[in-house]
């Protein structure tokens, strides 16, 4: 008698420590989650204030048209504005600019081609944000493609005519556009033209790059463990826990757990383990533990039915706490009924 009652108070303390693994293990994927979650909501709430500084940045770059600013440097290309931006001659052959020229910010629709009047502020700052490599790579190429729009000047018109093909289906604003230019930085970049009322002087086409790190954004994964026990219905289950617990009718098994628990309706069991399970109104005293792995099997063969029917994978992990903790009381009803069963005996 001591020997039985040993052996159902070991089988009840081995499906408690179950619960407690699986309860572990679902509050380490909760807090895992949460992290996550923190993270995501921290990622989301720096690009919103990003954003809004963006705003009202573009909106005072915006109402700076018609402000005055002075040259920092002598020349006419890439040369500096106290302003914070750079510029390009518009007007080739024209007096280049002197230190503490003052020029009128205006937007880039006055920057225009001084053979035709054509407007190539569109096609400038495509330029800039579209082939942003070769734009700041060579200061003296890039004027002379400035040029290519502001005077018709002969310079790598293949590239002239790809920058204008690009255009037709861009709308890129004088403030505010976003390139990303790998995959860690991105650029933002502002746009104005900076105009001279003295003839016979050169405008130009004012720009300023300002670069910055991208979010890294965080994948909402689970654990590698979870990945590898998520199964597709239409793949064969290669997980050895899967294997001991969800059998195919079609298939024979080779698993001794298995052939515990479930019974294919057509083929006889040989297994006196099986005979036991079949039979447990009959002989409850003897398999208590066979009703707990029935009850088991007959579980997480109603969730593989609700899967196949949802059309979904099948994880183990779905599985939740009260599963468990339902066997744990059923375990507990049949212990106390065995002991004083044994005890009136006695």
């Amino acid at each position: 008698m001591k020997k039985r009652i040993i052996t159902i108070f070991t089988i009840f303390l081995l499906i408690t420590s179950g619960v407690n693994f699986v309860s572990a293990e679902n509050i380490t994927e909760d807090a895992v989650a949460d992290t996550n979650t923190a993270q995501q909501e921290k990622i989301v709430s720096q690009r919103n204030v990003e954003e809004e500084k963006e705003s009202k940045t573009n909106e005072e770059e915006n109402s700076r048209i018609g402000e005055s600013v002075k040259s920092k440097e002598n020349g006419h290309f890439n040369i500096t504005f106290e302003d914070g931006y750079n510029g390009y001659c518009i007007n080739y052959g024209d007096q280049e600019a002197k230190i503490n020229d003052e020029f009128e910010v205006k937007d880039t629709t006055a920057a225009i081609n001084n053979k035709n009047d054509e407007s190539i502020g569109h096609y400038l700052k495509t330029f800039f944000v579209e082939f942003h490599d070769i734009a700041v790579k060579n200061k003296y190429d890039t004027q002379k493609i400035i040029w290519a729009f502001s005077d018709n000047f002969d310079f790598n018109k293949a590239l002239v005519q790809q920058i204008k093909d690009i255009s037709v289906n861009l709308t890129i604003p004088d403030h505010g556009a976003i390139k990303k230019i790998n995959e860690t930085t991105e650029a933002f970049f502002d746009f104005e033209v900076l105009g001279t009322d003295k003839n016979n002087h050169q405008n130009f086409f004012g720009y300023k790059i300002t670069y910055r790190d991208i979010p890294v954004e965080v994948e909402n994964n689970t654990t590698e463990k979870q990945e590898n026990i998520t199964i597709p219905q239409e793949n064969i289950t290669e997980n050895k826990t899967q294997e001991n617990t969800i059998i195919p009718q079609e298939n024979k098994t080779e698993n001794k757990t298995q052939e515990n628990t479930t019974i294919p309706q057509e083929n006889k069991t040989e297994n006196k383990t099986q005979e036991n399970t079949t039979i447990f109104e009959e002989n409850e005293t003897e398999n208590a533990t066979a009703l707990i792995f029935k009850n088991q099997t007959k579980d997480l063969e109603d969730n593989n039915n609700k899967s196949k029917i949802e059309n979904k994978p099948v994880s183990l992990l779905k599985h939740t706490t009260g599963t468990e903790l339902a066997l744990v009381i059923l375990t507990l009803i049949f212990g106390f009924i065995l002991v004083g069963k044994y005890y009136k005996r006695d």
